[in-house]
């Protein structure tokens, strides 16, 4: 941040993912390797009056359990760099798949699409939600896309949703770091102060609905 103060009305943020360990399971002895990924949905006030919808899905393809993956860089994107607004209400989730998922950025596209529809995203976020109402949103789309996700044999591993906002001090939790476990995944997630990307890991999409 170069010492610059942070100007919550203008500068941007980003939430990021900088690492994760899978965990072996206990009873039973897993492939050493394994194809995960990262899948994440995000929503801010600026962009509900398009409405936008900012996605990405990262593809692991080995992953080896019990190794910490660290990302280059700033880390790997959920949300940004971007300013806000009044808030930012994210859901991530780490899937594993046992079978190639070199198709998953198509794939998770498509289902989005069909899941915003299927729950009126669309004309529920131009109604102009609070962030709790839009928590409850990106619940209902992430349970849609990884039940379908889960039928073609996709485990959730994790997942997690927060809410961002501008009033809070510090403004949007910034320079917080936060470690999420579960009996599977630990990773490590934090929101940054951002003017740019580096470009160097998958950007987010944005879904206009």
């Amino acid at each position: 941040m170069s010492g610059k103060i942070f100007n919550k009305n203008e500068d941007k943020i980003a939430l990021v993912v900088k690492d994760f360990v899978l965990h072996e399971p206990y009873g039973w002895v897993p492939d050493k390797f394994t194809e995960a990924y990262c899948l994440s949905f995000a929503v801010d006030q600026v962009g509900m009056a398009t409405p936008s919808l900012y996605v990405n899905a990262l593809h692991f393809p080995k992953v080896a359990r019990g190794e910490r993956l660290s990302f280059i860089g700033d880390g790997h994107l959920v949300y940004g760099p971007k300013n806000p607004g009044d808030f930012m209400v994210y859901s991530m989730v780490f899937m594993e798949s046992r079978f190639d998922v070199h198709h998953i950025s198509k794939t998770i596209d498509d289902l989005v699409k069909d899941k915003a529809r299927e729950i009126f995203l669309k004309s529920a976020l131009a109604a102009n939600p609070g962030p709790e109402e839009v928590e409850e949103l990106l619940n209902k789309l992430t349970d849609l896309v990884t039940t379908a996700l889960h039928k073609h044999i996709d485990d959730q591993l994790i997942r997690r949703t927060g809410i961002l906002t501008r009033d809070f001090v510090p403004p949007y939790n910034l320079l917080r770091a936060h470690t999420h476990k579960s009996a599977l995944i630990e990773f490590n997630s934090a929101v940054i102060q951002l003017d740019q990307s580096n470009m160097l890991g998958k950007q987010v999409s944005v879904i206009n609905l």
